[in-house]
């Protein structure tokens, strides 16, 4: 078993990782002055296709925080939807309160020539003084 994972780890040491590289220089334009390094616009590393040991579970453990991050995104999204729900549904009770003060207003002034002719009906009638009575 030793031997096993001896000769293992001997073959991964002896054998690179596989990495992908571009190095873009600035240009020949730049300052003199400054310290010109060489831009690293990307590397790209084959995971899947080297066997260095640790690599794969880091990678895999990477796509487990990613899908988690994405669950925690679609249940934000699932939360946003409930309160654009709630948000219609306010919308919906607030028509309603709406139309209810619309129908009272409507009762109101419906009500406000009723009063007017209640009052008439209930003063007193100003006929006069009792000089300006007919003569029997």
């Amino acid at each position: 078993m030793a031997r096993l994972f001896l000769s293992a780890t001997r073959s991964h040491l002896m054998r690179p990782p596989i990495i992908h590289t571009s190095i873009q220089s600035y240009s020949s334009n730049s300052s003199r002055n400054q310290n010109a390094s060489p831009e690293i616009s990307g590397i790209h590393a084959d995971i899947v296709d080297s066997k260095i040991p640790g690599v794969e579970t880091k990678h895999h453990g990477l796509e487990t925080k990613l899908s988690g991050i994405e669950s925690r995104l679609v249940g934000i999204e699932y939360k946003l939807a409930g309160v654009r729900t709630d948000l219609a549904s306010i919308g919906t009770d607030l028509a309603a309160v709406r139309n209810e003060l619309a129908g009272i207003r409507t009762k109101v002034f419906g009500l406000k020539p009723k009063l007017e002719d209640h009052k008439k009906a209930t003063q007193p009638r100003n006929e006069g003084s009792f000089w300006d009575w007919p003569c029997i």
